[in-house]
C-alpha cells in the first residue's frame, strides 16, 4: 500500500515539493529516534513475576503476545472459547517460559459473556494485566449484510473488550483487591481501520473506532488511579489464521482499495506492541503506515515521545499524502460502480 501512496503523490505538478517535504520529515524523525535511542528510557512494562491476561489468547497475535509475556517471566493466563485450541497453545507457551516455576493456565469462557468473563478474571489469585485480543472482520458491503453478521460484529469487536476492560478495571480499582501494589496495565486491540473508513469494513472498522474512543476516556479516568496504565493498539493486516476466510468474503472493490497491503505475522505484531508498552506508550502503532494515519486523524490524544514531535511529523506526512489517497479512493469507487450494478442486476434476474 505504501508503494501505490508513492505513485500517486506523481498525479500532482507540485510531487517535487511534496517528496522534499516528506524526505525532510523523515530525516528529522529518524535525527529524533537516534536522539531518543541515546536517552534509554525506563523500561515502563515489567512483567517478571506478574499475573497477565490474554483474551483471544488461543491463536494468532493473541497466542503471540501470551508467548512474549512468557519470555518475560510473567504468569500468564490465556482466556479463549475453543476448548481445544486452548490446550493446544499452552505447551507453545510453556515451552516459552523464562522460569520452568511460572503458571500457565487457560480458561475456557465466552468473553462476550460480561459475568463469565468478571468471574474468570475475580478467580485469578492477582491481575496485573489484561490485554484484550479476541475479535475477527467479516467483511462486505454493508447492504449486503445480514442483521446477523453486524450485531456479532459488536459482540465480537467491540463488546469483548469492553466487558473484559469493564472488569478488569473493577477489580484493579477494588479496595478488596488481593493484588500487590504496583503498576497495572489493561491494553485494548483496536485495529488501522480506526483512523479512516474503507468500503467493505462496516461491520469492522466502527467498532474499531469505538474501542479507540473507549481508551482514550479511559486513559483520562484512570488518572485517578495513577497505577492503572490504560492502552491502545493499532495493527494492520495480520497473518492470522483467520485471514484467508477473511479474504474470501473480502469484496473485490475492498481489495482494490486495500492495493499491495504489506501485512505482518502475528509474532511481529506482538513484538511491535510489547516493545510500545516497554516505552510506556498509550497508543501503539505496529508498522508505519499505521503511524501516518493515527498522524491524521489521533486529534486530541496523547501523543507518544518528547513532546509528541514524532507525532507531529506524521501529522505533517498525513496532511500530505492523505488528500491523494482519498481522491484516488473514490475515483476507484466511482470507476467500480458500473461493474457493482452489473452484479446487482445479474442477482436480481
Amino acid at each position: 500500500m505504501l508503494s501505490k501512496l508513492i505513485a500517486l503523490a506523481g498525479v500532482e505538478e507540485s510531487h517535487r515539493l511534496r517528496l522534499i517535504l516528506a524526505s525532510t520529515l523523515a530525516a528529522i524523525s529518524i535525527a529524533y529516534m537516534l536522539l531518543r535511542s541515546l536517552l534509554k528510557p525506563k523500561n515502563k512494562f515489567d512483567v517478571d513475576g506478574k499475573q497477565c491476561v490474554v483474551t483471544g489468547g488461543s491463536q494468532g497475535m493473541g497466542l503471540e503476545m501470551a508467548i512474549g509475556l512468557a519470555e518475560r517471566g510473567a504468569d500468564v493466563c490465556i482466556i479463549a472459547r475453543t476448548q481445544s485450541k486452548l490446550e493446544a497453545a499452552i505447551p507453545l507457551i510453556e515451552a516459552a517460559r523464562l522460569r520452568p516455576t511460572q503458571s500457565i493456565t487457560a480458561l475456557s469462557v465466552d468473553v462476550t459473556d460480561p459475568e463469565a468473563i468478571y468471574n474468570a478474571l475475580s478467580g485469578l489469585p492477582r491481575l496485573d494485566t489484561v490485554i484484550c485480543c479476541a475479535g475477527g472482520a467479516h467483511p462486505g458491503f454493508f447492504v449486503d449484510l445480514p442483521i446477523s453478521v453486524l450485531k456479532q460484529g459488536v459482540e465480537t469487536n467491540y463488546l469483548s473488550a469492553l466487558y473484559t476492560t469493564h472488569a478488569a478495571l473493577r477489580l484493579m480499582t477494588s479496595s478488596t483487591s488481593t493484588s500487590p501494589a504496583g503498576p497495572k496495565h489493561v491494553l485494548i486491540t483496536s485495529s488501522v481501520l480506526a483512523f479512516l473508513g474503507m468500503s467493505g469494513y462496516s461491520a469492522y472498522s466502527p467498532l474499531k473506532a469505538a474501542l479507540r474512543n473507549l481508551a482514550d476516556t479511559l486513559r483520562q479516568e484512570m488518572l485517578l488511579y495513577p497505577e492503572i496504565n490504560v492502552h491502545v493498539a493499532f495493527p494492520a493486516t495480520i497473518y492470522s489464521p483467520g485471514f484467508e476466510h477473511e479474504q474470501s468474503l473480502k469484496p473485490a472493490l475492498t481489495r482494490t482499495l486495500e492495493g499491495a497491503d504489506e501485512g505482518q505475522t502475528p509474532a511481529q505484531v506482538a513484538d511491535a506492541v510489547l516493545k510500545g508498552l516497554d516505552r510506556g506508550e498509550f497508543m501503539i502503532n505496529t508498522e508505519f503506515l499505521g503511524r501516518i494515519m493515527k498522524g491524521g486523524m489521533s486529534s486530541h490524544s496523547p501523543k507518544n515521545g518528547l513532546i509528541g514531535f514524532r507525532e507531529w511529523l506524521f501529522s505533517c506526512l498525513a496532511m500530505v499524502v492523505w488528500p491523494v489517497v482519498n481522491w484516488d479512493w473514490d475515483r476507484t469507487v466511482k470507476k467500480y460502480q458500473v461493474e457493482h450494478e452489473k452484479r446487482h442486476e445479474q442477482t436480481s434476474e
